[in-house]
């Protein structure tokens, strides 16, 4: 729920530029499957996935933290980029994790170890794709206005 209130936030400030497919479906994805699991098939591939995606949005969150507390505490922003570099380790992370579970643990069912490495996968090719068009592109001049102004 928290997940989608975001998103419903950026629209009505009308932040669409916040609005990416990228944040949509890392959320409808999470918020679906997450829901699905725990209903249906909840063990301990979701606490170690869960346990990960916790550390990166305590972090996150005391970001939009400093970023809301004014003007002033700008210069207290400069780790931005590095929560990117957190999640793609996180994700990072879950693919050797669920990979290790479909090689080793016949206990797991091995139809969701194959979803989430799968999705994994994905997200670490979304997020590198969103860091080098947004850090990597800007120091040589391409940010990410001028991205969408080519695409």
């Amino acid at each position: 729920m928290i997940r989608f209130s975001a998103q419903v936030f950026f629209v009505l400030r009308k932040k669409q530029s916040q609005v990416t497919f990228l944040h949509v479906y890392h959320h409808a994805i999470t918020a679906t499957s997450s829901w699905a699991y725990l209903k249906y098939i909840p063990g301990e591939q979701g606490v170690v996935i869960g346990f990960l995606n916790s550390g990166v949005h305590v972090v996150m969150y005391a970001y939009y933290m400093v970023a809301a507390m004014g003007p002033s505490f700008q210069k207290y922003l400069w780790w931005k980029k590095y929560m990117t570099l957190m999640q793609l380790i996180q994700f990072a992370l879950v693919v050797v994790y669920n990979t290790s579970t479909l090689m080793f643990d016949d206990k797991m069912p091995k139809i969701l170890s194959y979803f989430f490495l799968l999705n994994a996968t994905f997200f670490v090719y979304l997020f590198s794709n969103f860091y080098k068009r947004t850090y990597l592109d800007q120091r040589n001049g391409v940010g990410c206005e001028k991205l969408s102004k080519i695409s």
